[in-house]
């Protein structure tokens, strides 16, 4: 029985106090240290331990306090309490998992390369973006990002951004899905600039940040994403030349903005 309480939590003598009120029915302090042969000072104080886990209670406040034992069907609740506490930080763990991986990922100087799979993948990719400490650059496949992964997904991803305070500077190809982007461009800290989509359709992603750079295949469900300081400083200045580059497109495409998409 020692055995089994201990792998409820309970440390040794805890399990020998308990088991002895167990064993006596209401008591006071003297006898239960002298039925678990430990000094009466410890007793007290184990007793309190055990009293705040809700398995004994005091019974009795004067003339002597007394103390007794709840029915064993509280050690299945402790166990359920528990079980409900892990698995809670279990789902926190989790939640945290992609900031936790990003910290691990960037020690030491080599430059690494990690490969995603799946819808799964994907999702930790951009959950990762998330952990940025600047500005996001992203070439935008928008609409194929919601074909891909959902539109629950990607208005939840949208907002964790929001709510990080991670603003993001996108070129994107001109579509009617781009014009919604750009309708809520305040609203989610986004800065855009459409390309003629004719000319410059893509469903690959790529975001680059920090030390990372982003490749994601939106409909071939894979991501490869590379950490290297020098790539990364290299990729973010070709994008600012891509971003400066975008304006005089953009400012051509909502100067015509009344005709036909397929005209661009």
């Amino acid at each position: 029985m020692q055995e089994i309480l201990t792998q409820l939590g309970f440390t040794p003598k805890e399990a020998k106090v308990y088991l002895s009120i167990l064993e006596l029915g209401p008591s006071e302090v003297t006898m239960i240290a002298r039925q678990s042969a430990i000094n009466r000072t410890t007793a007290y104080q184990i007793l309190e331990q055990l009293t705040f886990k809700g398995v004994i209670k005091i019974s009795q406040q004067h003339p002597k306090i007394i103390y007794q034992a709840e029915e064993p069907e509280k050690l299945a609740e402790l166990l359920e309490d528990q079980i409900k506490t892990k698995q809670n930080q279990l789902q926190k763990l989790k939640r945290d998992l992609p900031q936790l991986k990003a910290i691990y990922n960037t020690l030491g100087n080599k430059p690494k390369v990690k490969f995603f799979e799946g819808i799964d993948g994907l999702k930790e990719m951009y959950d990762l973006s998330l952990t940025s400490s600047e500005p996001l650059r992203a070439y935008t496949s928008a609409e194929q990002l919601e074909k891909t992964l959902g539109a629950r997904y990607t208005k939840s991803y949208f907002d964790n951004r929001r709510k990080r305070k991670i603003p993001i500077k996108s070129i994107l190809p001109f579509e009617p899905y781009a014009v919604k982007l750009k309708q809520e461009e305040k609203k989610y800290l986004r800065s855009i600039r459409f390309v003629p989509k004719k000319t410059y359709n893509f469903s690959p992603e790529i975001y680059i940040y920090d030390n990372k750079i982003s490749f994601i295949s939106l409909k071939e469900h894979f991501g490869v994403l590379i950490e290297s300081r020098e790539l990364a400083d290299a990729m973010k200045k070709a994008y600012d030349l891509s971003w400066g580059k975008a304006k005089e497109y953009h400012q051509k495409i909502i100067k015509n903005r009344q005709a036909r998409l397929d005209d661009f």
